[in-house]
């Protein structure tokens, strides 16, 4: 997945399909694993909330989806 399409995701839908991605989130000090705002916005939405840089978050969420990916696919 690239970077672009990851800002025009929803937050909610990211952590969900991804859960290693909350580390990236923790990181910014971003409060989106489990605040009630994260099934509306989306990660543009939500690091311009936060006064965060867009592309340096979706690309730290980007390497959070790649570890996950990888061991989803170790633990098969």
């Amino acid at each position: 997945m690239s970077e672009p399409a990851l800002e025009s995701m929803i937050v909610g839908d990211i952590l969900s399909r991804w859960p290693a991605t909350a580390d990236a989130f923790n990181r910014y000090r971003m409060a989106c694993p489990g605040c009630v705002m994260a099934p509306f916005m989306t990660l543009a939405e939500a690091c311009a909330a936060y006064d965060l840089n867009l592309k340096e978050v979706a690309h730290a969420v980007h390497q959070s989806i790649g570890q996950d990916f990888s061991s989803q696919q170790e633990g098969s």
